[in-house]
């Protein structure tokens, strides 16, 4: 019993990380468009046609792959997969622009260093 109440509160506390993750980042990307449009002076319809510009290229896979009769939940997170790991490696590729933290992971050297 024990361990299943130490796995909820595992599990619970996962879940309020990733929300306060994904709130962050709402307010994050929020400040940015606004100091982006405000500051910058940039169209607000640019800005729109930047951040949506990956799903031009989604909506085709989608398609193909529900005509192949693969079940769009799993090309989604295929589809996520693949950013994700992009996004990884672009965070350990900067590290080996930073010289003074070549040698260090991106936890560790570039993204809180």
């Amino acid at each position: 019993m024990c361990i299943m109440k130490t796995n909820q509160s595992l599990l619970y506390a996962a879940w309020k990380k990733l929300i306060v993750a994904y709130v962050l980042s709402f307010a994050i990307s929020f400040i940015a468009g606004t100091l982006l449009v405000k500051i910058g002076h940039i169209k607000p319809e640019s800005l729109y046609e930047i951040s949506t510009k990956r799903l031009s290229y989604a909506l085709p896979v989608f398609d193909m792959g529900s005509r192949h009769g693969i079940d769009i939940g799993i090309l989604l997170f295929i589809w996520n997969a693949i950013g994700a790991l992009i996004t990884l490696s672009f965070i350990y590729t900067a590290t080996l622009f930073d010289q003074h933290h070549i040698g260090l992971s991106p936890q560790g050297g570039y993204m809180f260093g």
